[in-house]
């Protein structure tokens, strides 16, 4: 999920196994669905890192769920 301030937020991106560190531009937040609009910074299909905790640039990761 989207982290950081709205100044600098980024997000986590699955790639090849290991996460990489992505700068986002946040757009509007909608509390019907607690869910922030990515207006740059990702393209269609990637994979974010939704789970909390603090990563660094490379930690492998492992996909779960067939995704």
């Amino acid at each position: 999920g989207l982290r950081g301030t709205a100044a600098e937020a980024f997000v986590w991106v699955v790639s090849d196994g290991r996460l990489t560190r992505r700068d986002v531009t946040a757009g509007p937040r909608d509390p019907a669905v607690d869910a922030v609009a990515i207006e740059s910074g990702l393209e269609a299909g990637e994979t974010v890192l939704l789970a909390p905790g603090e990563f660094q640039d490379g930690t492998p990761v492992r996909m779960r769920g067939g995704a």
